[in-house]
């Protein structure tokens, strides 16, 4: 993140638009509930925007791109007041795609933020007034936001005020009579835009369908393994600090560790750690592959999260493998704080 002669009105714009967004407050009046959409004028994809604050802990535009994004943020409002596992909530703020751009103190900006604020004449003061704009992806840290995405969240910004404006004055500016959703769409040229104001159905959230296990894996774990009225637990957990670098990642990321445990005995019987882009593409080979180091089928899995829990789920179905929901079983707690302590030294 760095200005130069080509970003610099781009940077300049998303900061005036934060300030007067700020100065507005429209927090005053507004919950993370009442959500509304900004579509790019590049991509025509929607951002699906909540105004942050009311809580007072946070203060922030908050925008979640895309159907991925909005159905972070579905989870997000499906989840709260839930009593969730350490593990789950750490998952379910980790696992959102948002961009963001949020009021926070002097101590709680960067010298990358302070750079740019002194390359482009910028001087704030006072509690929550320091603008901080970050790229909050699935299994990432917070990281700085790209010129392209800088540009769209200036325009959602800038529609935010609009439409606060307006619920102020009328709570039913978010929705039309069929209930459909505020949708503000540009025409034009990128440099003289105009907005009007469009209506889609809520995106619909529902739960992804079970994804197919691999058919070779499975045939060859039923024809060479022998099936064993035994148990083995089995943890997928978030590591709680950063690794800067890895293969194919370009900004530091959260890794993910799986861990099959002897039932009775927290002895490790293996463990793995996945990058975000390895998860998807490694995760399912690697089950498997444990299960012949250990050389059974077990009757039982005993698993700690509903993290862990959706990523077996279809690997126990198709192997006939009972699964159990057990996250304060003792052998997970003794070992993910002997594994974490182990990590974190």
């Amino acid at each position: 993140m760095k200005i130069t002669a080509a970003n610099r009105k781009t940077w300049e714009d998303l900061y005036q638009a934060a300030t007067v967004f700020s100065d507005l407050a429209p927090w005053e009046w507004m919950y993370d509930s009442d959500i509304f959409g900004v579509e790019d004028p590049v991509s025509g994809e929607i951002g699906w925007c909540c105004i942050m604050g009311a809580a007072g802990q946070v203060f922030a535009l908050g925008c979640y791109p895309g159907e991925e994004g909005y159905h972070s943020y579905a989870r997000l409002v499906a989840n709260a007041g839930e009593n969730l596992s350490e593990t789950d909530e750490l998952a379910l703020g980790l696992d959102q795609k948002i961009l963001k751009v949020e009021f926070v103190d002097r101590n709680e900006v960067d010298k990358t933020d302070r750079a740019v604020f002194k390359s482009l004449g910028l001087k704030f003061r006072g509690h929550n007034q320091w603008v901080q704009a970050r790229d909050m992806s699935p299994g990432y840290l917070p990281h700085y936001m790209t010129d392209r995405q800088a540009a769209f969240m200036t325009h959602c910004l800038q529609q935010a005020i609009e439409v606060a404006k307006r619920f102020r004055e009328d709570e039913e500016t978010l929705k039309d009579t069929k209930g459909r959703m505020l949708v503000r769409t540009p025409s034009g040229q990128n440099g003289n835009l105009t907005w009007k104001d469009s209506n889609l159905p809520e995106p619909e959230w529902e739960e992804p369908p079970m994804r197919e296990v691999n058919s070779f894996l499975v045939n060859r774990a039923k024809k060479e393994l022998k099936r064993e009225k035994a148990a083995i637990c089995f943890s997928l957990d978030y590591m709680p600090s950063p690794i800067l670098e890895g293969p194919e990642e370009t900004r530091p990321f959260f890794s993910k560790i799986a861990m099959w445990i002897a039932y009775g005995s927290s002895f490790i019987l293996g463990f793995k750690l996945f990058t975000p882009k390895e998860f998807d593409r490694e995760f399912e080979p690697a089950f498997f592959e444990q299960l012949h180091e250990i050389e059974i089928i077990p009757e039982q899995l005993v698993v700690n999260s509903g993290l862990a829990y959706d990523a077996v789920e279809p690997i126990t179905q198709a192997l006939g493998i009972e699964l159990i929901f057990e996250p304060d079983l003792d052998e997970f707690n003794e070992v993910r704080e002997g594994m974490m302590g182990r990590f974190m030294m």
